[in-house]
């Protein structure tokens, strides 16, 4: 038999469907659902979880893109077992319902099994689909939650440990390059023309060119910064300008204590490495913040300005 892969999910949520489900089909035996990966996420009383599953494997389920269409199977016990699958808006798979039927109900599903079951239980299959729609929605906030969470811990750790007395400017120093690492970042740059700052942090010396790219795009960030007053995200473009080095990147303004921006703090990456994330332009976000904090605590002795 199949098992859960996660116990923590398993809460009957199919208790309630199954019997909406032989209300509106009174063949209809026992439900088991499969979760985006086509892992077992619940079943309920009689189901046959692994026969089900065993469906699952054929191509169609499998195929990176494949089309996901409702399909029925029948074993050799004479049980139809119909695979549903719940897609969310972008087409990708939100679960797999499967609905098993014993041998001698299996006359009433006609000709068109899969097609017979879906029509049938389609009040059952929307509220399921809701359901699902509206935990996974709740799923996404709570991990991104979290992430943020663990992202302020951080900052708020590395805050800590650059307290106290010592040299101003290896304080930010030290913050580009700890903020490169714990964004990924090919590149970290502290860009401030009115306290005349320019700093960057180069992770390896392979990562050189995303220092053209930023010489290249540097005014516009500046100007961008002052003019919007709000971070630049870019992943990447599909036809970037002719002589401009692809990249992806996130530029966050730097402002003074008035509110007035002073400046930008830039993350670049090659436009080969993975997208920034919700996560990374979140902690950004902050991190430009603290450089305010820092800049008008410790620089403003330094430079005179």
């Amino acid at each position: 038999m199949a098992t859960n892969s996660n116990n923590t999910r398993a809460d009957d949520l199919l208790a309630s469907y199954a019997a909406l489900g032989q209300t509106l089909m009174p063949g209809l035996a026992s439900l088991c659902l499969f979760d985006e990966d086509l892992a077992l996420w619940e079943s309920t009383a009689g189901a046959d979880s692994y026969t089900a599953s065993r469906i699952l494997q054929t191509p169609q389920w499998q195929k990176l893109g494949a089309a996901h269409t409702p399909v029925a199977a029948t074993t050799a016990t004479g049980t139809v077992i119909v695979a549903i699958p719940l897609l969310r808006t972008s087409g990708h798979l939100l679960g797999v319902l499967c609905a098993q039927f014993a041998e001698a109900a299996a006359g009433q599903l006609g000709d068109r099994p899969a097609a017979t079951v879906v029509a049938r239980l389609k009040p059952a299959l929307d509220c399921l689909h809701r359901e699902l729609s509206a935990r996974c929605a709740r799923n996404v906030r709570s991990s991104a939650l979290a992430e943020r969470t663990a992202e302020l811990e951080w900052l708020f750790e590395f805050s800590s440990e650059s307290k106290g007395p010592g040299n101003e400017q290896r304080v930010l120093e030290r913050l580009l390059e700890a903020s490169a690492k714990r964004l990924e970042s090919q590149l970290a740059a502290l860009l401030i023309p009115d306290k005349r700052i320019e700093m960057q942090h180069l992770v390896d010396e392979n990562a050189a060119p995303m220092r053209d790219a930023l010489a290249q795009m540097q005014a516009h960030l500046l100007t961008w910064a002052h003019r919007r007053e709000k971070p630049l995200i870019s992943n990447g473009v599909a036809h970037p300008r002719s002589g401009i080095k692809p990249c992806k990147l996130i530029s966050v303004p730097v402002s003074s204590k008035s509110g007035r921006i002073i400046g930008v703090l830039v993350f670049l990456n090659p436009d080969t490495a993975p997208d920034f994330r919700s996560r990374q332009v979140f902690l950004a976000r902050h991190l430009g913040r603290h450089v305010t904090t820092l800049l008008e605590a410790q620089f403003d002795l330094m430079t005179g300005l």
